[in-house]
């Protein structure tokens, strides 16, 4: 079981790295259908709670666009980001040499608990890979455990009539239901894109807005 992992991974590496390698520091590279609904979803995941002066953690940071997002966004905001892909962490560094991006697997253990007070992801499970439930569930679980107040993340839902089998489509109302009982509340947005939802999930109840 632990080989087919890796290699699920290694599928995802391999069609990001191909991306960037066509189509450069672009929102193509990260699969997104415009510049206009990424900086939407950016905005959706920001609003889980007060981020100035917070320490973000970007999971998934591909080329760094959500940390342009909060730059102008935040005072006095501490960011860091971590990619499985190493072109695209490599692209964020040359956009932005003096930000902490770094390589790595949120899954993998080498965070410490409570490492951030906010961790934000973006578009992480939109491709399919085997087992993909279970890879989603192990990495929401992750992100819970590295954070010290709130995770933030976005997914395609499957309450849309146009689904590409090679994306994953999740059930808004099930992924709510194991937020819920994994920590001390959550909240489901599914009012901003008609095919993709944000979920909010808390440590503490008064860290909501």
């Amino acid at each position: 079981m632990e080989s087919a992992k890796v290699m699920n991974l290694d599928k995802l590496i391999n069609y990001y790295e191909d991306n960037i390698r066509r189509h450069g520091n672009d929102f193509k590279s990260l699969g997104w259908g415009s510049r206009a609904t990424q900086e939407v979803r950016f905005e959706v995941l920001s609003q889980v709670a007060p981020l100035a002066k917070a320490s973000v953690l970007d999971v998934g940071c591909g080329l760094g666009d959500l940390y342009e997002y909060l730059l102008t966004r935040f005072k006095e905001l501490t960011y860091s980001g971590m990619d499985l892909v190493p072109a695209m962490v490599e692209a964020a560094r040359a956009r932005f040499p003096s930000v902490d991006f770094q390589v790595g697997n949120i899954m993998d253990g080498s965070l410490p608990p409570e490492s951030h007070d906010y961790v934000l992801a973006s578009g992480i499970f939109n491709r399919r890979v085997p087992e993909h439930e279970h890879f989603v569930q192990e990495s929401i679980k992750a992100m819970y455990a590295t954070c010290r107040k709130a995770v933030a993340f976005n997914m395609m839902s499957t309450r849309t009539q146009k689904q590409d089998k090679k994306e994953y489509h999740g059930d808004p109302g099930a992924f709510l239901d194991f937020c819920l009982d994994l920590g001390a509340g959550a909240i489901l947005r599914h009012d901003y894109l008609p095919h993709d939802f944000t979920i909010y999930l808390y440590k503490e109840e008064q860290e909501r807005i």
